[in-house]
Parts: structure tokens; sequence; C-alpha cells
């Protein structure tokens, strides 16, 4: 049963929304523009980091591609099981090595992503209303952040 004593609610008008947060003193156009120069910057540093990253990947992938081939070759001439052994011992530690790396970059590459996203939220040094607690400074192994210098 709705409560009578609860106003009923109305449909939010974008307009007079945007007016309101336009208007005024300016403090929220300050605001916004800060927040759009720090989301750009997080932007820009996301797709540096999947740019860096993806470069990595596809260079590893063609070091496999060529390893593969090699000892595909080598295994070929072999003239006993040993021999090809080692030749396949051989590929697959450089193919665990290369699977090693890809989940080394792909956690340090990560981190830095996240920090940027993270540090979009943050507006001198203070996690902005409305962001989960999860994303709060200090928790989930955050290190602290020094407070950004208003510009």
């Amino acid at each position: 049963m709705p409560d009578m004593n609860q106003p009923e609610p109305r449909p939010v008008d974008m307009m007079d929304m945007m007016r309101n947060a336009l208007d005024g003193s300016g403090q929220m156009r300050a605001r916004m523009t800060t927040q759009i120069a720090e989301m750009a910057q997080a932007q820009q540093q996301v797709l540096r980091e999947w740019e860096d990253m993806t470069h990595g990947w596809f260079a590893r992938r063609h070091s496999g591609a060529q390893a593969a081939l090699e000892a595909a070759r080598e295994i070929a001439r072999c003239n006993d099981a040993t021999e090809a052994m080692g030749a396949y011992q051989r590929w697959l530690t450089g193919s665990v090595s290369r699977a090693a790396a890809d989940a080394l970059e792909a956690q340090s590459h990560g981190a830095r992503m996240m920090k940027a996203c993270a540090d979009a939220l943050r507006t001198n040094g203070e996690l902005q209303p409305g962001v989960p607690t999860g994303a709060r400074r200090g928790e989930g192994g955050a290190e602290p952040k020094s407070p950004r210098r208003s510009a």
C-alpha cells in the first residue's frame, strides 16, 4: 500500500536540472570542468596501458609462433625420442615463460588502469559522494593518496 504522506514522485526535467547546475555561482561548472579533465586524463592513461599491454602480448605471440615452428622443425630432424623430448621441453619452457610474462604485464598494467580510474573519482584527494564504499581510500588494498593540489 503506498504511503499517503509521501509526495508523489515527479518526472525529472533534464532541462531544469541542467539550468540549475549551470546557473548561479559557477561552482558546479568549475567542478564539472575539473571532473571532465580528470576523466579525460584517466581515459588516456587507460588507453595507453591497454596499448602497451597488447603490443607486448602480440610480440610474445609472434615469438611463440616462431618458437613453435623452430621446435617442430627440430623435432622433425630428431633421431630418437629423447632428442625430440628435449626440443619439446625447450619450447614448453619458453611458452610457460611467455604466459608468465602475459600475467605479470596484465597485473601491472591493470593496476595502473585501476589507479587512473580511482584517481579520476577523487576531488582534492577525497572520494566524491556516491562512490561505492569499496572504492574508498585505504580499502581493498589501495594505497593512501596524497591530496591533489587545486588548479
